[in-house]
């Protein structure tokens, strides 16, 4: 059983699941700005594969569209679910796909990839919180 009563009030875990008593942005209300980030640089990059794919002289039908499109879909989930758990799925989601694609169109997304695993750090914005509200450390 856990003794909360040694634990200062300021540091108390909340309603919003931080410890700093206000809500945090993983609660569900707003992304944190490197999930915003990581999904404009996807859209940059699907841009840029596009415009490879048919800026070249090969055959666009022979592309398998759903693979180019699979990081920005990933991109866009931690924009519309807001969650911490989402943010670091789809950065080591978009990781993964970045490195196995990077013989091909996957450098493009080299820059979407940092973003979301900055979004994905647990320091991050909406991620844990080890302050309270004074300043004070929690941990």
């Amino acid at each position: 059983m856990s003794d909360f009563s040694r634990i200062p009030a300021a540091c108390a875990p909340t309603a919003g699941g931080n410890v700093t008593g206000a809500a945090s942005l993983g609660d569900g209300r707003r992304p944190p700005l490197a999930s915003l980030l990581a999904f404009g640089l996807a859209i940059l990059a699907e841009a840029g594969a596009v415009a490879l794919v048919f800026g070249t002289a090969s055959d666009p039908s022979g592309v398998r569209w759903w693979l180019v499109f699979a990081p920005g879909v990933i991109a866009s989930l931690p924009v519309v679910v807001p969650v911490y758990s989402v943010r670091v799925g789809a950065a080591a989601s978009i990781a993964i796909w970045t490195a196995i694609a990077s013989a091909s169109i996957g450098l493009f997304f080299v820059p979407a990839a940092m973003a979301a695993l900055v979004a994905g750090r647990p320091t991050s914005d909406g991620g844990v919180r080890l302050k309270s509200d004074t300043g004070r450390s929690c941990a």
